[in-house]
């Protein structure tokens, strides 16, 4: 952050910047030819740069925990990041495998509904071989009755 950024520059020191000015006089050291002036004492220019320094240093103390605490906001935020980033890495891992697993499932439902409509088509197949042989069956190969009237030799005319 900018040392001046959102808030005013510090205040020039007046105190050092008069006592130049009333040593030299308004025109500089060579042209002055009065007695030198003194400001009202030294003991308050160097209580106001007391001041002014204590005043920096408190105002660098509450910079410096305001930086301290934006720093550990700054990590707070990383911290939530990086663990929000490893659940969302977590929960894609878990929907790969289960993507995986429902693809592994339909390709064998797949499979198995291939093999019952070959075991339906094998089963129609022979279903019709079967009446098939019975309706060939019934006009080359007698009956029971039948069977028993030659063996008996008697004709073939029914009951009556």
């Amino acid at each position: 952050m900018c040392e001046f950024y959102g808030r005013r520059p510090p205040p020039l020191q007046t105190g050092k910047r008069l006592s130049r000015i009333f040593a030299f006089g308004a025109n500089g050291p060579a042209a002055s030819t009065e007695p030198i002036l003194k400001p009202n004492s030294d003991k308050e220019a160097l209580k106001t740069e007391d001041s002014e320094a204590k005043r920096e240093v408190e105002r660098a103390k509450l910079e410096a925990q305001t930086a301290k605490a934006s720093e550990a906001l700054a990590q707070r935020k990383l911290a939530d990041a990086e663990a929000a980033l490893r659940r969302a890495k977590e929960e894609a891992g878990r929907a790969t495998t289960e993507a995986k697993q429902a693809k592994a499932e339909a390709q064998g439902a797949r499979d198995s509904e291939a093999a019952v409509k070959h075991k339906l088509a094998d089963a129609e197949v022979a279903k019709a071989k079967a009446e098939q042989a019975c309706h060939s069956g019934d006009a080359t190969r007698p009956g029971l009755g039948g069977r028993l009237r030659r063996w008996l030799g008697r004709p073939g005319t029914p009951n009556h």
